[in-house]
């Protein structure tokens, strides 16, 4: 489980992505499964399109935890637009906010990942593509996607 992560992105395309990952139960996770995670995220890189990403079934316990996204526009200083998301912290959270990303078009300068409990509070900056904040109208369609996204079934 990503317990914490950064990504910050340079102006000459490259990135620094920094994660805590612990077991479900909060433990550390142990020096072999280390190793696998290294390997994956080595291989993930090198051949991104051969990437599976599994879904796991949430338990029915889990499912009545979850609530309704919130997703909020927070002003910045420079052409990007930051944006603050609580959702409830499901498997897979990231690959589906990434996607929601990826389909708007939309370019990350940096995210900050925490995850407290059930709870993920991530922010997230992020511009168009020609590096431009986000329009009101922009703002509104990816709202409503990661709404979408992320709502409890």
């Amino acid at each position: 489980m990503v317990h914490d992560a950064q990504i910050l992105s340079s102006r000459d395309d490259f990135s620094l992505s920094t994660f805590t990952v612990l077991e479900e139960d909060g433990e550390h996770i142990d020096p072999d499964k280390i190793q696998r995670l290294k390997r994956a995220i080595e291989m993930a890189l090198i051949a991104p399109e051969k990437v599976n990403i599994q879904q796991t079934r949430l338990t029915r316990i889990k499912r009545q935890f979850k609530f309704e996204p919130k997703v909020t526009f927070l002003p910045t200083k420079r052409k990007r637009t930051q944006i603050e998301l609580v959702a409830f912290d499901a498997p897979g959270i990231l690959a589906d906010i990434g996607d929601v990303f990826c389909s708007s078009g939309l370019m990350l300068h940096t995210a900050k990942i925490t995850t407290i409990g059930e709870r993920a509070e991530d922010l997230f900056i992020v511009s168009t593509e020609d590096g431009d904040e986000l329009t009101k109208q922009q703002e509104e369609n990816l709202k409503a996607n990661l709404i979408a996204e992320l709502s409890p079934e």
